[in-house]
């Protein structure tokens, strides 16, 4: 098999199977060959990247001239100065960037959130367990280390889920998020277009390990690792041996980049450290798949997780059933992943835990893409800095050369030249002149003052300044000659000055977002077991708990047949707002309406007391702010105006209802007294019981009119309070 010329290439990674196998088996020798082959051609591919990275990277942190050019200008006589000056500019930029992350909300595959009963609460669950993936991996702090990184190296940063041993974890979390080091990484395949990595299918990263941590992590290895590095047989000639046989199956390249890695790990042994590469790639193979009935692609399905039960597996199909179909045999894309040292011994070679379809179970973050290159602020101040640092070295050298005292003596004025020199330098000096000299003393000696040229150092402040303005931080950096008596209009600068760097901040969501989705979908991985979960509300303060994958009915046999909450039921997507809602822009928008209200307020006011066109115009406004208040100012403004216009019709009933009482009162004593004028005033002076009569009937005819005037206008009171409650109780 060996010596079979092109049977490097044509090897199927699925198809050598390591376990139980001799580290120096053949097939495994072979596959392991194969890996160091494919890591040492990816890297040279990437190899100037990684070089300009590893310059940008020494720029941020001061060290920008070579060991070459510090030594020349310390033979010199120069003084070596390095200031780190990208530092203000890229910590500037990271902050906006982390600012400027806009919101998103999570969707089932049920549609919307509100699509289907209960899941409202299906939703508040998953946001819970994203806040507990956050809280348990540092998101936070991981995210702005790799923006930092990415802006400086222009380079891909990969932030890599992994899962752990919950003894060997900090926290006890059976996963972590790792940030890679961005040297260590190199991508297939070679034709990468999209700043957020969502075209990155291949990964090779390596690292150094001992001997003992290798047998940590793969204790099934362990006879072979111990094998693998008994003094002498390191570097096996077996390995060195067999690759001159491949003789029509690699180039004399190929075979020197095989001999160069091989020896290169002989020399690595001696310092206890061993190079692990790690290569995470997709690879076809057929496979059982449960199909997704709705798409008629036949594109959308599912496949088992690797680590799943057949309790949680059959679960999962009962519960789907009305979605997906299957089994199914067909070709599938499998992310599968081999392990092996550059010495050529294979530690792992199987499928990786995460499938989905091929992806990996990482973000990547990148400052830009320019020309299908990746590239970053760095490299847009690289020039700068190189400038600004000789500019700075050379204007400091000029300073200590270029000024100074110069004397013009006469000759043989002065009685001792080379003390002269020395006195001058003195606090107190003193100068004898020679007693034969006849001339003044302004004749004998006379002092010029030296300027230094300062061409250097305005060479190095225009590098400097033409740095800021690349980025427009320069707005930032100019309090020490425009002060600002208002922090508010000074943020307001910051924010308007750095909106330039729309495409940093777009392609930071653009990962924030296939973040966000790589979460939801590792949830089936992470959260297999019943579990409670707590997490603390950003708005509220207040601790959030939930119960996860919690069994409720059980069969005869034990076995979980019900499920609450059961993280795997369906898919997620986590969608990303379409307006800028990031926190920087909620600050610029309310600082801006703060501004329009108070300049337009009073003016609109004085031109319509309701309200109503002020409204308008707020609502005219692109500013959401503005917009809410309008939207919000118009609705209490219509229900004012209706409350006032009830009041007036409360008012006017009230009134004709008043005159109305009040003429009926009147008509009832103008019956009354028609009825007693028919009575003469002698009759009732003749008649006593006629006149006791009258009286009595002239008070009931009174009291009764009194009474239905007194109940009318307590009625009209109440009816007029009760518009004034409605609009107190509209306005609150």
């Amino acid at each position: 098999m060996m010596g079979s010329g092109n049977d490097i290439y044509r090897l199927r990674e699925d198809e050598v199977d390591i376990n139980g196998k001799a580290w120096d088996d053949d097939a495994v020798r072979l596959l392991a060959a194969k890996k160091i082959l494919q890591f040492r051609k990816m890297v040279n591919y990437w190899r100037p990247l990684l070089k300009r990275g590893r310059k940008y990277e020494n720029y941020y942190n001061g060290k920008i001239l070579t060991d070459k050019q510090r030594a020349q200008y310390k033979k010199l006589g120069y003084v070596v100065m390095e200031s780190p000056i990208m530092k203000a500019p890229i910590r500037a930029l990271v902050g906006q960037a982390l600012k400027s992350r806009k919101s998103g909300q999570i969707t089932t595959e049920r549609n919307t959130a509100a699509s289907a009963p209960g899941s409202e609460a299906e939703i508040e669950t998953l946001n819970i367990v994203m806040k507990d993936i956050e809280n348990k991996t540092l998101e936070e702090y991981r995210i702005k280390e790799a923006i930092q990184s990415a802006f400086v190296s222009c380079y891909w940063n990969v932030l890599m889920f992994e899962r752990v041993s919950p003894a060997l974890n900090g926290d006890g979390a059976r996963y972590k998020m790792t940030h890679l080091p961005w040297s260590s990484c190199v991508f297939g395949p070679q034709t990468i277009q999209e700043a957020d990595g969502s075209d990155i299918k291949e990964l090779f990263y390596y690292d150094y390990r001992t001997i003992a941590d290798l047998i940590a992590n793969y204790p099934d290895m362990e006879k072979q690792i111990v094998e693998h590095f008994k003094v002498g047989q390191f570097n096996d000639s077996k390995m060195l041996s067999s690759i001159s046989q491949w003789e029509t199956g690699l180039s004399s390249e190929d075979r020197y980049t095989m001999y160069d890695a091989i020896d290169s790990a002989e020399t690595e042994k001696n310092s206890g450290l061993v190079q692990v590469v790690m290569h995470l790639f997709p690879i076809v193979r057929k496979d059982e798949v449960w199909v997704n009935i709705f798409d008629e692609t036949g594109e959308t399905f599912e496949m088992r997780p690797p680590e799943w039960n057949d309790e949680r597996w059959n679960r999962w199909v009962r519960d789907n059933s009305q979605t997906y179909a299957g089994p199914v045999e067909r070709e599938t894309v499998t992310l599968w992943m081999t392990v092996s040292t550059m010495s050529g011994l294979v530690l792992f070679n199987g499928p990786h835990w995460f499938q989905e379809n091929g992806k990996l179970p990482c973000s990547f973050w990148l400052g830009a893409i320019d020309g299908n290159e990746p590239t970053g602020p760095a490299a847009d101040m690289a020039d700068e800095v190189l400038g600004y640092c000789v500019g700075d070295i050379e204007a400091l050298h000029e300073k200590r050369t270029g000024s100074g005292r110069t004397f013009y003596i006469k000759e043989g004025a002065i009685r001792d030249v080379e003390k002269f020199s020395r006195e001058v330098s003195n606090s107190v000096s003193v100068a004898f002149i020679d007693r034969n000299f006849n001339g003044q003393i302004g004749e004998a000696i006379q002092e010029k003052q030296r300027t230094p040229n300062d061409t250097w150092d305005n060479f190095a402040e225009k590098r400097k300044q033409l740095m800021y303005e690349n980025t427009r931080i320069n707005e930032t950096m100019l309090g020490r000659v425009m002060p600002r008596q208002s922090a508010v209009a000074k943020n307001m600068e910051i924010d308007q000055a750095l909106t330039v760097n729309a495409t940093l901040v777009d392609n930071i969501n653009r990962s924030w977002e296939a973040h966000q989705n790589l979460k939801l979908k590792l949830i089936a991985y992470l959260y297999t077991e019943w579990e409670l979960i707590e997490a603390r509300d950003d708005k509220t303060g207040q601790m959030m708990q939930v119960e996860v994958n919690a069994p409720t009915e059980f069969d005869a046999e034990g076995n979980a047949v019900s499920v609450a909450n059961d993280l795997t039921s369906h898919r997620y997507r986590w969608n990303i707002s379409s307006v800028d809602d990031s926190p920087s822009a909620k600050t610029r928008h309310n600082e801006e309406a703060l501004t329009v209200i108070n300049a337009a307020a009073g003016p609109f006011a004085g031109a319509d007391p309701t309200g109503g066109l002020f409204a308008e115009f707020l609502m005219s406004s692109d500013n959401p702010t503005l917009q809410r208040f309008g939207k919000a100012l118009a609705e209490r403004s219509q229900q004012a105006q209706s409350a006032q216009g009830t009041m007036e019709q409360k008012k006017l009933e009230l009134e004709v209802f008043k005159a109305y009482t009040k003429a009926k009162a009147d008509l009832r004593r103008a019956l009354k007294h028609g009825f007693m004028t028919t009575l003469t005033g002698e009759d009732l002076q003749n008649n006593e019981k006629l006149y006791q009569m009258w009286i009595t009937a002239l008070d009931v005819f009174e009291k009764k009119a009194d009474e239905e005037l007194t109940e009318a206008q307590q009625l009209a009171a109440q009816q007029l309070a009760a518009p004034e409650t409605a609009q107190t109780e509209a306005v609150q």
